[in-house]
């Protein structure tokens, strides 16, 4: 039998192993007519080894958890962890506890993500345990996720690595600004116009935004959510808005818009989302529908927020006539994961 020790060692030793293969992504430069005279590239975040740029954070997460010596004490195989998420973040937490070797996991995810991501998490770890609201939290998406843990599976006291609130989410969303700039200088590119990022929960937009704001003063950073669940908007311009949807739960802009949910990095003053934000705009359904057309202009396959960010890079340069630009966007991950 391993004793706790022996298991720390050896999770310790597989972090190591993971550090090598995780960031440090590629830098991919697109090429469509429709840019002229401005450059676009995007971080491919994709390959980080469960497909999205959480391996970065769980890789923070769990060493922190390690590094935290009264948390450290309860830790064996056999911790009961727990995690939400309503894709990517769970594919991540998935495999860091496989890998890892944590035998009793549970992820909590909304009802009516894609059929195709709770697959793909069952095939990296069939032995972590999915749970999903039941009525009545059943109809809140992610805010049902969040009431039920609350009301309900706290009461076991699980280890809650709570990835959407935590610093070290920000430290690890920070490099990829850091490497994206290393590896435009490398190009001979010693400058950034614009960053676009989906809203999510924040950490992509503070955590590279802190970072490009510091090296590039005058860049803007463009931020994007679903027009049914205005978080970033509302924050922004503390306006309401019409959505024309009467449900801020419903849209197809998966792992973003977590309506009713308040995010520290968006709504806490002290992470400065207003100030790196410049802009907030929001996309409905068709506009989703219409992004989905760019796949076949792009020689991988990526998901819903890299084609709308791609669909809003267009249309910006279409409306402002800019010339001689550079564009950074993050490709979060592959189309698999929703079936497109």
């Amino acid at each position: 039998m391993t004793t706790r020790d022996q298991f720390i060692s050896e999770i310790r030793g597989k972090l190591i192993l993971l550090e090598k293969i995780i960031g440090r992504t590629p830098l991919y430069e697109l090429k469509f007519p429709e840019f002229g005279t401005n450059r676009v590239f995007v971080k491919i975040e994709f390959n980080n080894p469960s497909g999205s740029h959480y391996d970065r954070v769980y890789l923070e997460l769990f060493k922190e958890l390690l590094n935290n010596n009264k948390a450290s004490l309860n830790i064996s195989e056999n911790s009961y962890l727990m995690e939400i998420s309503s894709g990517n973040a769970g594919i991540s937490f998935a495999f860091f506890c496989k890998y890892l070797g944590f035998k009793n996991a549970e992820l909590i995810l909304p009802v009516g993500i894609p059929l195709n991501t709770i697959q793909i998490i069952k095939s990296i770890n069939p032995e972590l345990k999915i749970s999903q609201p039941p009525s009545p939290w059943s109809d809140k998406y992610l805010q049902g996720c969040v009431e039920y843990l609350k009301t309900e599976k706290l009461k076991s006291r699980p280890i809650f690595l709570n990835h959407s609130r935590k610093e070290k989410t920000l430290e690890a969303t920070k490099n990829i600004a850091s490497e994206s700039i290393a590896q435009l200088i490398n190009l001979g590119i010693e400058k950034i116009d614009y960053f676009i990022a989906a809203c999510g929960n924040g950490s992509t937009i503070v955590g590279p935004g802190t970072i490009l704001k510091d090296r590039y003063p005058s860049i803007k950073i463009i931020v994007f959510e679903p027009k049914q669940a205005p978080v970033g908007y509302l924050k922004k311009y503390n306006t309401s808005i019409n959505s024309g949807n009467n449900n801020p739960y419903k849209h197809k802009l998966y792992g973003t818009g977590a309506w009713g949910i308040k995010f520290p990095f968006i709504h806490d003053d002290k992470y400065k989302f207003c100030d790196i934000v410049d802009e907030v705009r929001l996309v409905d359904d068709k506009y989703i529908d219409d992004s989905l057309k760019l796949k076949y202009k792009l020689p991988f396959s990526v998901g819903y927020t890299s084609l709308v960010g791609l669909h809003i890079i267009l249309n910006y340069i279409s409306e402002i006539k800019c010339q001689n630009s550079v564009f950074l966007i993050i490709f979060y991950d592959t189309g698999e994961k929703y079936g497109i």
